[in-house]
């Protein structure tokens, strides 16, 4: 009995012995690292106007929203008559992308070569996007 008591005392110990070697909280919030060179700083900015709902009673009230996706090294967004494509160091406009429909309702999604949108209606868009031309198109029947 007192070897069992021994054993069990000293198993407890150290089981309280470890939970003093524990000096943070696992669960606390911790800080970012701001020693980089150019943390957070601002490249290049462009402005971009996003009306999504505007309150008008007769003509469209549902405006394009201009949500944009990264791809490699651009930013491609939605514009007034194409998808431009902007440099992502510069800033800079380097090409401009035709669409079918000027009432797109999406912003722009870039994958695989290929650029995706859809318009008020709810057609979806898919063009290559070396040359800009229609691969499909398709009405989305909800």
């Amino acid at each position: 009995m007192k070897n069992t008591l021994k054993l069990f005392s000293i198993i407890f110990l150290t089981g309280c012995q470890t939970l003093g070697l524990i000096n943070e909280d696992p669960r606390a919030p911790t800080a970012l690292n701001g020693d980089y060179d150019e943390f957070a700083s601002q490249a290049w900015s462009r402005e971009v106007v996003t009306p999504i709902i505007t309150y008008q009673f007769f003509g469209d009230n549902i405006q394009p929203s201009k949500f944009f996706d990264i791809s490699g090294s651009g930013v491609y967004l939605v514009g007034d008559e194409a998808v431009e494509m902007i440099n992502i160091d510069s800033g800079d406009l380097m090409t401009s992308l035709n669409i079918e429909n000027e009432k797109v309702m999406s912003g722009v999604t870039v994958a695989y070569n290929t650029y995706l949108y859809s318009d008020i209606e709810g057609k979806l868009y898919l063009h290559n996007l070396n040359n800009g031309d229609l691969k499909w198109k398709n009405d989305l029947k909800d």
